[in-house]
């Protein structure tokens, strides 16, 4: 048995060139064949090159004679072609339609939507203008923020109705994987989701989780009620589960570690003024030489700590000198006769 090295080239179905080389036996082909010629000759006859001309025109008549069982015997010539989307005109930024952009996504359309309007830019459109003008982009983020919108092109999928009903099944003891199964139900993520960003289903949740505690804490004691010696082992296990579904629900009153509030930081002492009063006595302006005074009481100010003048005594009366001299010299007279010794 003979052998030959093929090379050629090839047309497949959809027009491309492939290279087809290796060694071809000559007992592979038909005997009719083998015995006029070697099979590269005859590949040659039975496969002509195409021109290069013919080629980028999309000749396939050469392909359309290749023997082969998933061919599709149309030409690709012949096929019909898609009808490509016809292109939107380049939109070039005004403050009209920025204007637009943000009205209508204020009353709650998506990016999607907006963008389908043929007199709308696209979104590739919108994107370059949100990062090429920076007013826009702030006042689409305010106008997203008051359509409710999560991100570009998607809404806010909150609604109080399921959310009431979320809080109702888990608080009967229901189990979250039970409820995101419901067809009805949303799904985990949204759920999780929901409780993420609306305080108020977290603060239900809680409650309703505070509730399903409760109730798993009665069907554990109807399970410790109805427990028979045969069935000790199986309501042990069973109560263990109870009692830690019990304290992941609620652990504020059925878990093993009570949570507290962090310490506070120590409160400052209260500041306390302390006001000193004082006294002093205060000699008569006009009369210095008569020694006529009176007390005067002062206070400090609580804001500038400065004494103040608050309180004005009665003036001593007039003392006469010769008068007061002869009063002492008679008080000394007397108390030298009281203890017994003459007079100086």
């Amino acid at each position: 048995m003979t052998h030959s090295i093929c090379s050629l080239f090839v047309l497949d179905k959809g027009c491309r060139r492939r290279h087809v080389s290796g060694d071809l036996p000559n007992c592979a082909w038909p005997p009719s064949l083998t015995a006029r010629g070697t099979p590269a000759q005859h590949l040659g006859a039975a496969f002509p090159t195409v021109p290069p001309a013919r080629r980028r025109a999309g000749d396939s008549t050469l392909g359309a004679a290749m023997p082969s069982d998933d061919h599709d015997p149309v030409p690709s010539a012949a096929r019909p072609r898609r009808p490509r989307r016809p292109r939107r005109p380049l939109k070039r930024f005004s403050a009209e339609i920025a204007r637009e952009i943000c009205r209508r996504t204020v009353a709650g359309e998506t990016l999607a939507q907006i963008c389908a309007d043929p007199a709308m830019p696209c979104a590739m459109t919108f994107h370059r203008w949100a990062k090429r003008h920076a007013v826009f982009a702030r006042r689409y983020a305010g106008a997203r923020a008051l359509g409710e919108q999560e991100r570009a092109g998607r809404r806010r999928s909150y609604c109080p109705d399921l959310a009431n009903e979320i809080c109702a099944r888990v608080s009967e003891g229901e189990s979250m994987a039970r409820i995101a199964d419901d067809p009805a139900m949303p799904s985990m993520r949204t759920i999780y989701r929901w409780r993420e960003h609306e305080p108020d289903f977290a603060e239900a949740l809680v409650i309703a989780r505070a509730a399903a505690a409760e109730r798993l804490s009665d069907t554990g004691w109807t399970l410790a009620m109805a427990a028979t010696p045969s069935e000790a082992h199986l309501t042990r296990v069973r109560l263990h589960y109870l009692r830690w579904l019990c304290a992941v629900h609620s652990p504020a009153t059925h878990g093993r570690l009570k949570p507290i509030d962090p310490p506070q930081p120590p409160q400052p002492p209260e500041a306390r003024t302390v006001l000193l009063r004082s006294f002093r006595i205060e000699r008569h302006p006009d009369y210095p030489a008569v020694n006529q005074h009176r007390v005067v009481g002062y206070c400090p100010d609580p804001d500038t700590l400065q004494p103040v003048r608050d309180s004005e005594g009665p003036w001593t009366d007039i003392v006469d000198p010769v008068a007061k001299a002869a009063a002492i010299d008679a008080l000394c007279r007397r108390r030298e006769a009281d203890n017994g010794r003459p007079p100086a």
